[in-house]
């Protein structure tokens, strides 16, 4: 588990680790906007920093293709490509948590 977790990266792990917490954050989203409290954080915090996390685990992940791209050796295309791997599955977790909040927000009645 530590060799995995080396191999992402610390920035990449505390990355993971954020939207781990964000995903659990979303089923307390709905309902009245609190303005103090812990749940100012799940309905004010959280879904604004949602489209950030999103885009920025998209440049990772163009990062982590150009580098895939250019690693020369069999371990760089390995580690790329399971970083690759493992920010596809967050970034999936992250639409299909979060997706029915934005879905719900943009629609018109």
């Amino acid at each position: 588990m530590m060799h995995f977790l080396s191999m992402l990266g610390p920035l990449r792990v505390l990355l993971a680790l954020g939207l781990l917490l964000l995903a659990a954050a979303q089923p307390f989203s709905g309902g009245e906007v609190q303005y103090s409290g812990w749940l100012m954080f799940t309905t004010l915090i959280a879904p604004a920093v949602i489209p950030i996390a999103f885009f920025v685990l998209l440049l990772d992940m163009l990062m982590s293709g150009v580098f895939l791209s250019s690693a020369e050796d069999a371990v760089g295309r390995r580690r790329y490509r399971t970083i690759l791997w493992v920010e596809l599955g967050l970034l999936a977790m992250l639409l299909a948590v979060w997706g029915p909040y934005f879905t719900r927000l943009t629609q018109v009645d």
